[in-house]
């Protein structure tokens, strides 16, 4: 009888990492073919699909071409950018890269911290190849149509994009060694409340103590990040497109984005971070579905706060946007966010596919916002 392979700790968890980094590729992947194939398709040409992928990179592409001491600020911010985005993406891969099913394991382990280490770092590398393998395919893509020789224009493009990936991966292992530092929260082990004494003022209502205070004192840290950069992207969109109104449709464009972004990993983050405070609380004399209204109703703020934002805007005519369009923004994401928030989808592949087609409809409305 053959002797079974030995397997060690960095190869066992470099096939764990690989095989989930593999079936999510497999299932978006597929849809992200399907988007370029539909450009394709409308515009009968597939340079237009080309051009989509290519215009992942043209603001480092842009900034690499401007010359003076502000093109190479402008440079570094962009790089600094995307780094940023490095990092984003490395983090939206924490259920691959740290489960919490690893952290048992991986503590009754012998393990040496100079192993474990490199093993984070292999697998972050691992995790980063797509979104690089995307942004290189955009940078060859921006040289190719270049119509001159832009040997300088292309280095520095590749030289911003090798420190933002590099700069994104140190990030992420650096928040890595932060999340094993972090001991999960244990409610049952919570010292018992001291009595307060009886006042006249009515008590707070339950979804505060269940969902808006663990939220506020760190006991969801993934749900707080996302609602506050999707509380935050209103105000920073706005302000950009009015700085900038050559830039404003990307702008909107891009809030509208992260709005929808926002408010599913909210949702997504508030189920799974709070669900051993919901465990322990099964005793308590509330309705079934009060968990279930308030964490769908702090994860829909992010879209509520850009359509409240886009009305202010039209009525106040602070920014040039055109009613129709804005109305019909207004609408699509109101119809989206309230899809996603109370209407769930048993099947992954079906949730994927409507909320894919609920951004594309919300971007080609937030596409039509200004006057060309």
């Amino acid at each position: 009888m053959a002797d079974l392979p030995s397997l060690s700790y960095p190869r066992l968890r470099r096939l764990a990492v690989q095989a989930a980094v593999l079936r999510a590729l497999r299932r978006w992947g597929m849809w992200g073919l399907m988007a370029l194939g539909l450009l394709a398709a409308v515009s009968n040409t597939p340079e237009v699909a080309l051009a989509g992928l290519a215009m992942m990179l043209v603001p480092l592409w842009w900034s690499s071409g401007q010359s003076g001491g502000m093109g190479w600020l402008q440079w570094a911010g962009v790089t600094l950018l995307y780094a940023l985005l490095g990092w984003a993406w490395l983090r939206a891969w924490r259920s691959a890269v740290w489960p919490a099913h690893w952290r048992a394991a991986e503590a009754s382990l012998p393990l040496p911290m100079a192993c474990v280490q490199r093993t984070d770092r292999h697998m972050l590398a691992v995790v980063l190849a797509p979104w690089a393998v995307l942004l290189f395919t955009a940078w060859g893509l921006l040289w190719a149509w270049q119509p001159g020789p832009a040997w300088a224009q292309a280095s520095r493009a590749a030289l911003g994009l090798s420190l933002a990936l590099g700069l994104g991966l140190a990030a992420a292992e650096r928040s890595l060694r932060r999340w094993r530092c972090l001991a999960p929260p244990t409610w049952a082990g919570a010292a018992p409340a001291s009595p307060r004494p009886t006042t006249s003022w009515s008590p707070r209502p339950a979804g505060w103590a269940l969902v808006l205070a663990p939220l506020l004192r760190g006991s969801a840290p993934l749900s707080l990040q996302a609602l506050s950069v999707g509380l935050l992207m209103p105000a920073l969109a706005l302000g950009g497109a009015a700085w900038s109104p050559h830039w404003a449709t990307a702008w909107l464009c891009g809030a509208t984005a992260v709005a929808l972004v926002c408010t599913a990993l909210t949702l997504r983050r508030l189920t799974l971070e709070l669900a051993a405070l919901q465990a322990a609380s099964t005793a308590l004399p509330l309705p079934p579905t009060v968990w279930h209204h308030w964490q769908r109703g702090v994860a829909a703020l992010p879209v509520a706060l850009w359509v409240l934002c886009l009305g202010l805007a039209l009525a106040t005519a602070t920014l040039p946007l055109r009613p129709g369009p804005t109305l019909g923004l207004m609408l699509c994401l109101a119809v989206a966010g309230g899809l996603e928030t109370h209407w769930p989808v048993s099947k992954p592949e079906h949730h994927a596919s409507r909320w894919l087609l609920m951004l594309c409809l919300c971007l080609a409305w937030a596409s039509e916002l200004t006057p060309t």
